[in-house]
């Protein structure tokens, strides 16, 4: 053999390896199953969402995985905000990422520290109230159970909040405010506040049974203390039907 086709042989081994590599970079991971993100939502986004294309993980399943979705779920947070102009993105990174967790790995003394870190107080638990009942450890850890029955770690839409920081992605939302400053004294509505939505796909509990929605995490910007701070988590549906939405159980 020439030299000549042996040259010839080295370069479409090398463009072979080339387009491999290509190939490789380029394929969306395997533990994505829906859009990574959406930069810019359009209003009302939600009704136009199949939710049925997001390949959701049980609970269970994905805790026993969890340090690889948490940092799954936080490399595609940090990447749906970078398309956003948003102060402080590393914090509310990490924020929405230990949020989100929690919710799908409860856990009461986790739970605790979330409160003491956002708030920079150790919380009064003797104050504190679970929909008017003493804030106890086995009645919180039934309820955080049941909030989430499946969710889609690799998916998450970023919202702008729209006037008073309400929610603009449409369908049918219910909202609990994390009330008895928790997390701050920002109350819901507050006019002039920046406010975030963070959405995952999920299978969340409703009045006839589970359905596939957004679980929506709601944060605000605290002006008094320069940081990120949960301000409500709802549950959202495409279909308007606000009879089988449940008040949230979250907290």
């Amino acid at each position: 053999m020439g030299i000549k086709h042996i040259k010839i042989i080295i370069a479409f081994g090398i463009l072979f390896t080339g387009i491999i590599f290509l190939a490789i970079r380029v394929m969306p991971s395997r533990h994505s199953t829906g859009e990574a993100f959406s930069p810019s939502p359009a209003a009302g986004f939600v009704a136009e969402l199949d939710f049925d294309r997001y390949e959701l993980r049980d609970r269970e399943d994905a805790v026993s995985d969890l340090d690889r979705h948490a940092i799954d779920i936080e490399a595609q947070i940090r990447q749906a905000l970078s398309q956003h102009p948003i102060r402080a993105r590393p914090q509310l990174t990490e924020l929405a990422r230990n949020r989100v967790l929690l919710y799908i790995d409860p856990d009461f003394d986790r739970y605790i520290e979330h409160m003491r870190h956002v708030s920079g107080r150790q919380p009064d638990l003797e104050s504190l109230t679970l929909f008017g009942r003493p804030l106890e450890r086995d009645r919180w850890t039934s309820l955080a159970n049941r909030s989430v029955t499946a969710i889609d770690p690799g998916t998450v839409f970023v919202l702008r909040g729209g006037e008073n920081g309400s929610w603009t992605g449409g369908g049918s939302i219910i909202t609990q405010g994390c009330s008895q400053g928790r997390y701050s004294d920002i109350p819901m509505h507050e006019p002039n506040t920046d406010v975030i939505h963070l959405a995952w796909p999920a299978k969340l509990p409703g009045t006839a049974g589970t359905y596939r929605g957004l679980l929506v995490l709601t944060f605000a910007w605290d002006r008094s203390r320069g940081r990120w701070v949960p301000l409500a988590s709802g549950a959202a549906s495409g279909i308007i039907d606000d009879d089988n939405i449940q008040r949230p159980i979250w907290f």
